[in-house]
């Protein structure tokens, strides 16, 4: 399966390019984090954060503490984000990535996750 160098996604067979960034896809991944399996109804996302030093903030507290967590392009269960100040949003701009974790860290999660990013933090509502 090719992976992209910049996401660190794995994708299907036969794409050479990533949907998310436009980079070439690669077939392996040295020396980089491993790419999650893929994520079942078990998981919950909990926010959105902005690709890069951001994301790497967010899965770094949730490491620090063992709360297993992947970071998806998009979420497969939470219809809405919304911003602690603001309205709800389907697709907030400029934080196009989701922190997902399994459903029994989902509160701690969210309590680590609200003090390391501050005013960034965008909930995702669980259903």
């Amino acid at each position: 399966m090719p992976f992209c160098p910049e996401c660190i996604y794995e994708y299907s067979a036969g794409m050479t390019t990533c949907p998310e960034c436009g980079e070439r896809l690669v077939s392996g991944l040295p020396g980089k984090r491993p790419v999650a399996e893929p994520v079942d109804r078990s998981w919950l996302a909990v926010c959105a954060v902005e690709r890069g030093v951001r994301a790497d903030m967010a899965q770094g507290a949730l490491d620090s503490v063992n709360i297993p967590s992947t970071i998806t392009a998009r979420s497969f269960n939470a219809p809405s984000a919304t911003r602690q100040t603001g309205p709800q949003q389907t697709d907030p701009p400029g934080l196009p990535r989701v922190v997902m974790v399994p459903r029994e860290f989902y509160e701690d999660a969210v309590i680590i996750l609200q003090d390391v990013l501050g005013n960034d933090f965008v909930q995702i509502e669980s259903s």
